[in-house]
């Protein structure tokens, strides 16, 4: 089980299916929730300092949200985070768009999925590569 996930998601009713099927599916022990990417970045700001236990090992991001949206969370993860959190995937969330070709541009995006994330995905997601050592 993974320890800490970010759930990143401006739709509260989607944050709140993605909260549930992560516990229903023992996904991980501890969800955080935003509707804003600001506030993520924000929070991983305050985990890089040595406090390993705050630095979540997966975020779950939807692409389509206001202000700052995906692409420039990414962009931003990678310039500023990505060498803190060097074991940290993300796992991309879409309802209209395939952002497949983004995970060569970035190492650490491990997987796109079309929203809603349903309990059949975080169920395929434990056995990922990248994941799979947290659930053996």
């Amino acid at each position: 089980m993974l320890k800490k996930v970010i759930c990143i998601d401006d739709d509260l009713l989607s944050l709140k299916l993605i909260y549930h099927n992560i516990k229903t599916t023992l996904f991980a022990e501890t969800a955080i929730k935003f509707n804003r990417a600001a506030e993520a970045l924000t929070y991983l700001s305050s985990c890089r300092s040595d406090a390993p236990d705050l630095r979540p090992q997966l975020i779950f991001l939807d692409i389509n949200i206001p202000e700052i949206n995906g692409w420039p969370f990414l962009h931003a993860f990678n310039a500023i985070y990505r060498a803190a959190f060097p074991d940290t995937k993300v796992v991309l969330l879409s309802s209209n768009v395939n952002p497949a070709g983004w995970i060569a541009n970035y190492p650490f995006v491990i997987e796109s999925i079309f929203k809603p994330l349903r309990i059949q995905d975080l169920l395929a997601l434990k056995d990922h590569p990248g994941l799979k050592k947290y659930f053996v």
